[in-house]
């Protein structure tokens, strides 16, 4: 892997501001290409990726060759409903479900346990926790990803996964900012718009990003309006007085799922950057910060061994031992009740 660099060209730049999906389970030729010519930021893979733990790992390892800088390995891994690794390794419980025993040594260990299944195939970023609050509005939507109104408790479970997921060697990455707790619609289809002022999501909404900023290494901005902090009507994930004005110092990265729409994206960048100096400024401060993160991670660092069936098989039983742990503790705790 080539030593990080911070000469890089506008486009080499603009790579560095980008995560990008793709579809397929090995890196193509025209994946190759791609990753070749954006030089991202990092990868992210879905279960549509994932077949296998050798698969993953070896497809996250051409992925890496390509580009010359240490890649953000992403996944979406939760446990419950959104469980990417469950036909690999086996499955995890959901954050509801590790709430419920209200044992924070627990939910420290749930985060450990993902994250070392996640580190076995060769990921170095988890998108995890869901820190939105679990409104009426949103429980169809969110449902087991979330595990409770109050944002304390919130905190507390977000608190000691990340701890989890930081033991594993994993960084991690809390979601979806500003909040999406009042939303009733799904992002992935719709535009949600949640209709609370600025008071209210600073005090609930808020206040797990407030509390574990320093805890954080990412943040994933949420696809929702709120209409009555941003007016046109513009979704977070769009906004400047999201994204500039209270994330300030965070750098967006666009996770894009789709060839044609990357290379639109990226090029979208490139040409503002090349008509506006003060953009160009802008990527180049973003991107200086992005490669400034990936040189004192030792996340991104530490080699990973290819995955082996003695260890996948310790992997799968954790997990099995932890799903029954937490469901005994909750029978128990029902019983106490």
């Amino acid at each position: 892997m080539a030593a990080l660099k911070y000469d890089l060209s506008i486009p080499q730049q603009v790579g560095q501001l980008l995560i990008v999906g793709f579809d397929g389970t090995a890196t193509s030729s025209r994946l190759g290409s791609l990753l070749t010519r954006l030089q991202p930021a990092g990868v992210i893979l879905f279960a549509r990726n994932i077949t296998g733990a050798l698969q993953t790992y070896s497809l996250l390892k051409d992925c890496q060759e390509r580009v010359s800088t240490p890649l953000f390995a992403c996944v979406d891994m939760e446990g419950g409903s959104v469980d990417r690794l469950r036909n690999v390794i086996g499955p995890s419980p959901s954050a509801a479900d590790v709430f419920a025993t209200r044992d924070r040594k627990l939910f420290r260990k749930h985060g450990k346990l993902i994250g070392e299944c996640c580190r076995a195939l060769g990921f170095n970023t988890d998108f995890a926790p869901v820190v939105d609050l679990a409104f009426e509005a949103s429980r169809t939507v969110m449902a087991s990803r979330v595990v409770s109104a109050d944002p304390k408790q919130v905190i507390v479970y977000a608190r000691e996964f990340l701890a989890g997921l930081r033991s594993a060697g994993m960084l991690g990455a809390a979601k979806h900012f500003p909040g999406l707790g009042e939303a009733n619609l799904d992002t992935h289809y719709e535009l949600p718009s949640v209709s609370k002022s600025w008071n209210k999501l600073w005090a609930q909404d808020l206040a797990p990003y407030r509390t574990i900023a320093r805890e954080l290494n990412m943040v994933l901005v949420g696809h929702a309006s709120y209409p009555k902090v941003t007016d046109k009507g513009l979704p977070a994930s769009l906004s400047k007085k999201w994204i500039t004005s209270v994330l300030r110092e965070k750098d967006l990265c666009l996770i894009c799922h789709q060839r044609d729409y990357v290379i639109r994206s990226y090029e979208a960048l490139i040409r503002e950057a090349e008509r506006d100096s003060s953009f160009a400024r802008r990527v180049t401060e973003s991107a200086t910060r992005v490669l400034a993160f990936k040189k004192k991670s030792r996340e991104l660092k530490r080699h990973v061994s290819p995955p082996t069936p003695d260890r996948l098989e310790k992997r799968s039983r954790q997990l099995w031992e932890f799903s029954e742990q937490v469901r005994l503790e909750t029978l128990s705790r029902l019983d106490r009740a």
